[in-house]
């Protein structure tokens, strides 16, 4: 059998470096503003290919989003606050592991990682502290909302399973909003399993996660901004991606919110914040709020907590409710009034809910867990309009989960085979194929729910030559095309099935 390389063209392929070591890595733009990369291995091995295939994106947001609109370029201010985060704040080794490989992958690249601001060089601690920003800015909006049960029993995809729906708002910098990144991890570690985070260019923590288990960690922020207790700190969102990376981090034989629950009651946080959990409506307590600050602990709530909203609904924004007194949120008010109009939920329903009742002009990053159906629904903000207002994309958990560095096609006796390229920019799908003899090729094209979206094409193909097929009518998501080639012995078969991306 043998393996055929399949090359996704984008205009962050490296298709002529010369690199250290082995790239476990690959990346494809999914939408206009939204790239997927997806790593594998290691810590350290999926750290250096985040920093080698994205180096010139690392950089842009550490200059030009962290140390410009964070720090205001200001070189003593930035160093007062990374002292203090280097005295007062611990990490996990193989964090520090996958952080200083990633600063190794961007020298690779061929990128500087030399700060004029900071007259020195970037380094890991940087890194972690760009995942950790999240405590040092405060922003007040972020919100989301699980439903299932009763709530989802009427609709015929949920079934009475979970749907979650997140509105990540944050600042409308320009840098971010061209560094929206899905980062999918694939760890070889046998105390880990698959995630994934909608996050950014660089981030290595848990913004907005959901695992293999369907386990998801969604941070919103809280709204008590002391900080009595400043030693012994941990980042809350390394908190949530240990949670959702380890295997089972409580021990309990269960990936399920209580791992959720048990890593951010095993840490202090410098920051508050309100982590939205949630596993598969199964579980006895499918969803929580955990809520945290510095002074007061932890705590959480459950669907049963607000009397005013209807069982089996867990509704987040930033507003404590457990932990300290609640006070009054107009974006929690719509969307419990949206709830008690409509006792019934659907996914889309979710969707409409969340973007009518919570929708505001700084939503960065709009998202949907669907469980059930392995479901990531995600649109991202562009400089003309709040991710709410985008048609998002849908992403299949198995897919982003599944290891596909390299894809294998069945070899004909006379060695020909299959290749396919994805070319992203002109949304067309190149089919290649080498031989020495005519073949007749049957392509098709599936959604991720396995319906046939292009009907069967028959292609008589030459050897060395290439067809196109244009992807301009469909929507934009994650397809499956299927490719059979029969050459003139009908004992002679290719065969390929490829995932590919297409953009609106």
């Amino acid at each position: 059998m043998k393996k055929v390389l399949i090359v996704l063209i984008s205009s962050l392929c490296f298709t002529a470096a010369i690199h250290a070591q082995a790239v476990n890595g690959d990346t494809v733009r999914v939408d206009r503003n939204i790239l997927v990369l997806k790593v594998w291995g290691s810590h350290q091995e999926r750290g250096y290919a985040h920093g080698y295939l994205l180096a010139p994106r690392i950089k842009n947001v550490f200059e030009n989003y962290v140390l410009s609109s964070i720090f205001y370029n200001n070189a003593g201010l930035y160093t007062g606050v990374r002292t203090f985060f280097e005295q007062n704040c611990y990490f996990n080794d193989r964090y520090l592991a996958e952080t200083g490989a990633m600063i190794q992958g961007m020298e690779d690249a061929g990128v500087s990682v030399w700060s004029q601001v900071l007259g020195r060089d970037v380094d890991s601690v940087d890194i972690l502290m760009t995942s950790a920003i999240d405590e040092l800015v405060e922003a007040l909006e972020c919100s989301s909302l699980s439903s299932w049960g009763p709530m989802t029993a009427q609709d015929s995809v949920l079934q009475g399973s979970l749907v979650i729906t997140r509105m990540m708002d944050w600042t409308s910098n320009s840098v971010l909003k061209e560094n929206h990144l899905v980062i999918v991890h694939i760890p070889s570690e046998n105390d880990e399993q698959p995630w994934l985070s909608v996050a950014y260019s660089g981030f290595v923590a848990a913004l907005s996660a959901v695992n293999d288990s369907g386990v998801t960690a969604f941070k919103n922020m809280g709204n008590t901004p002391s900080h009595p207790n400043p030693t012994n700190l941990y980042p809350a969102l390394l908190a949530a991606r240990d949670a959702v990376e380890r295997c089972d981090y409580n021990n309990d034989g269960t990936c399920d919110v209580n791992d959720v629950l048990s890593s951010f009651g095993s840490h202090n946080f410098y920051g508050s914040s309100i982590i939205h959990a949630t596993s598969e409506a199964g579980e006895i307590i499918p969803a929580l709020a955990i809520e945290c600050d510095n002074e007061a602990g932890d705590t959480f709530r459950t669907y049963s907590h607000d009397p005013g909203l209807p069982l089996y609904n867990i509704v987040c924004t930033n507003h404590f409710r457990a932990l300290h007194p609640p006070v009054y949120c107009y974006r929690y008010n719509n969307i419990t009034d949206s709830i008690q109009a409509d006792s019934s939920m659907t996914a889309d329903r979710s969707w409409k809910v969340m973007s009518g009742a919570a929708g505001v002009s700084g939503n960065s990053q709009m998202m949907q867990w669907i469980g059930i159906t392995r479901t990531l629904k995600v649109s991202a903000a562009t400089s003309d309009s709040p991710a709410y207002m985008r048609m998002p994309i849908l992403l299949n958990a198995d897919s982003l989960f599944e290891f596909t560095g390299v894809e294998e096609n069945r070899e004909c006796a006379c060695g020909a085979f299959l290749s396919v390229s994805n070319v992203i920019f002109s949304s067309t799908i190149v089919v290649s194929y080498s031989g020495n003899t005519e073949i007749e090729l049957l392509i098709s094209l599936y959604d991720i729910s396995g319906r046939e979206t292009l009907p069967v094409r028959r292609v008589i193909m030459n050897p060395g030559r290439s067809c196109e097929i244009p992807l301009t009518d469909f929507p934009a998501g994650m397809y499956f095309l299927r490719i059979e080639g029969v050459t003139a012995d009908a004992d002679r078969n290719l065969y390929l099935t490829k995932k590919i991306f297409s953009v609106l």
